[in-house]
């Protein structure tokens, strides 16, 4: 996974979308599902380098292969955007969803398969961003259907920004993942919440 550094901007609801003083320019960012209208976009996303390693890699190529006009609908799986509402570039994704349904005997789970931000806003706090929105999401829906607050995901343990990220966040590492031993489980108890105000948006960052 690919994350943004860390970054002071929080949350905060308004209907600002873009200002520029001069040469700085002043995104804000909302969280939209991904559609059909953000296939081209996510052909040209762009999260790493060329000399990136595989895992980072990994991460590009399987949101640039993503065929999101004729994936079938899965209501155990979200995928988010943040973009500039009325513009198309994508400065951060993230796929999530439930992994174990919660019934009466079984304790249920959530999964976040992938947070990338754009290397346009590197360094911005997107990544944050990114994650809280998807941390937002994930405690409406336990909240609404009564669902296991529990989330998990996978960090290569040489993902220094992801390991920052997440354990920011209070994800604890639960060791080495006994399928894919070159990752680690990362897990998350949280306390439902029900929203009224999703998707939402956020303070605006500054591109130079």
């Amino acid at each position: 996974m690919v994350f943004a550094e860390q970054s002071g901007t929080t949350a905060r609801r308004t209907g600002q979308k873009r200002q520029a003083f001069g040469t700085m320019k002043i995104l804000m960012l909302s969280g939209h599902e991904c559609s059909s209208d953000d296939q081209r976009a996510l052909r040209g996303f762009q999260c790493c380098t060329s000399n990136s390693p595989e895992w980072e890699m990994d991460v590009q190529r399987y949101i640039r292969d993503l065929n999101v006009r004729h994936l079938k609908k899965d209501d155990s799986i979200d995928r988010m955007v943040l973009k500039v509402e009325g513009e198309s570039t994508i400065y951060a994704f993230s796929e999530f969803g439930v992994v174990r349904e919660t019934t009466e005997k079984t304790e249920g789970m959530y999964a976040i398969s992938f947070i990338a931000r754009n290397n346009i806003v590197r360094g911005k706090g997107v990544g944050y961003l990114m994650l809280d929105q998807t941390l937002h999401c994930l405690k409406d829906d336990a909240a609404n259907n009564n669902r296991t607050p529990k989330v998990v995901t996978q960090i290569n343990p040489g993902n220094a920004a992801s390991v920052s990220l997440f354990s920011s966040y209070g994800f604890k590492d639960m060791g080495q993942d006994q399928e894919l031993p070159e990752y680690h489980i990362w897990m998350l108890k949280f306390k439902p919440e029900s929203f009224e105000d999703k998707p939402y948006l956020f303070e605006p960052i500054t591109l130079d």
